[in-house]
């Protein structure tokens, strides 16, 4: 079994080309529907019965990565630990963005951005501390500076935020959303035209939401987007064409222990606009069943899309299961998929190499043998559709490590940023992902 899981990588890229998912037209609201109808639960093998709960921890082959460049922040004054959530490449470096916390007395969140620059050989300093909340996400703008996304307050009283940096990685805007009720914004997209600068996407009370920022960093529109049960959107991907759509995953809860994988495709454009939203759910054959799809990745031209998550069947569990959901061009869903030999206790990112479309590169926090708790970092290539080529990886030197996803490395290919805490800050190093599944490469 290990020789055969070796040589996949030197297949991964064959297999995906060879099963192009060109979309030819549009499909109908009848094909959108059937596509997101819940399938029928195969009743499960009589081996299955018997099963041992939690599922054994596999064994996943090392992949050591070349470090391109590490470093240090040192912990903010006041504050006990830092958290980067996303990782984004600017004109003179890379930012890390996310959150400082304060334990010593009452715990506080401040947003936290840590600037990196090409031109320093040491990479250390304590990045700068902004108000209270989180910033969960960023992307790199036109300027050579970059957007992001997060959140103001602490619940209950949480309102959405938005941000942009300088080249150097210097905040150059702030926004809060105006709110009555509790909001949180996970993600964002570049803007579509010239009247767009940026869309967000999250969360208010039990709603999912949408909001187009302006090119002077006001709020244009606004949409919620609400079903039976509480709605969460996570992530977002544009479906191409003059419209703009947008492609929204997350969850929806149906009750204790029950939330189910969520799609949505929302017209870009003020409530009114024809086609203003359409939805689905899923139920993912083989799937636990409490849900949520956390990060989707466009795959490149007539592919379509791939989106990641987690399911659970216990409140509180050490590791869970990976699922993924295959979309089309339109953002219709197409295929879905409970992951077999694979586990996940957080979800980074995830990222496709300009040079390799179609395949997807995901990187997770994995549980790995030993005591209990013990984890790694996991590189996963996916090929598209429910039988598509599975790759997963253990990242050699990475135990105890976390991640702010994936970032622009050399020649603008992917590559993942990792940090580990210390005592005194956190050491972080930027992994290019390896070639070694390349056609022609050496397995």
């Amino acid at each position: 079994m290990r020789h055969a899981a070796i040589v996949l990588p030197g297949l991964l890229a064959i297999a995906c080309e060879s099963s192009p998912q060109t979309i030819t037209k549009e499909p109908t609201k009848q094909t959108r529907a059937a596509a997101s109808q819940p399938s029928e639960r195969t009743p499960p093998a009589p081996e299955k019965l018997v099963e041992t709960w939690p599922p054994a921890i596999p064994s996943l082959l090392l992949e050591k990565l070349e470090i391109e460049r590490a470093g240090s922040f040192i912990l903010p004054e006041g504050t006990n630990e830092l958290t980067p959530r996303a990782a984004v490449a600017l004109d003179r470096g890379f930012a890390l963005v996310g959150e400082a916390v304060s334990i010593d007395g009452p715990a506080q969140t401040r947003r936290w951005v840590g600037f990196v620059s090409t031109a320093d050989r040491v990479s250390e300093g304590a990045g700068v501390q902004l108000g209270t909340g989180s910033i969960h996400a960023a992307i790199s703008d036109d300027k050579g500076g970059a957007l992001l996304v997060g959140d103001v307050g602490s619940w209950p009283n949480a309102r959405g935020w938005f941000g942009t940096l300088d080249a150097k990685g210097a905040v150059t805007t702030e926004l809060e959303l105006a709110s009555e009720a509790p909001t949180q914004m996970f993600d964002l997209l570049a803007g579509h035209g010239p009247e767009q600068r940026a869309l967000l996407v999250g969360n208010v009370d039990a709603r999912g939401l949408v909001v187009s920022i302006g090119p002077r960093g006001d709020v244009r529109w606004q949409t919620f987007v609400s079903n039976s049960g509480a709605t969460q959107i996570h992530a977002s991907a544009r479906v191409h064409g003059v419209r703009g759509n947008v492609l929204a995953i997350g969850t929806r809860a149906q009750g204790a222990g029950v939330s189910e994988s969520w799609w949505s495709t929302i017209a870009d454009g003020p409530a009114g606009t024809d086609a203003r939203v359409e939805q689905g759910r899923f139920q993912i054959a083989g799937a636990d069943p409490d849900q949520v799809l956390e990060v989707i990745v466009d795959l490149g031209d007539d592919i379509g899309f791939l989106a990641l998550g987690r399911a659970r069947r216990d409140l509180v569990q050490d590791h869970d299961q990976i699922i993924a959901v295959g979309f089309d061009r339109t953002g219709a869903p197409t295929w879905s998929r409970a992951l077999e030999y694979f586990r996940g206790m957080e979800i980074y990112g995830a990222a496709v190499d300009p040079e390799r479309p179609g395949i997807a590169n995901f990187v997770v926090r994995i549980p790995i043998g030993g005591d209990k708790g013990r984890s790694a970092l996991g590189w996963l290539d996916i090929c598209p559709g429910v039988d598509g080529i599975l790759i997963p990886r253990q990242l050699a030197g990475t135990e105890g490590w976390a991640s702010a996803g994936f970032i622009e490395g050399r020649e603008g290919r992917p590559a993942i940023l990792t940090y580990a805490r210390t005592e005194t800050g956190i050491d972080w190093r930027v992994l290019p992902l390896s070639t070694s599944y390349y056609v022609g490469a050496p397995s």
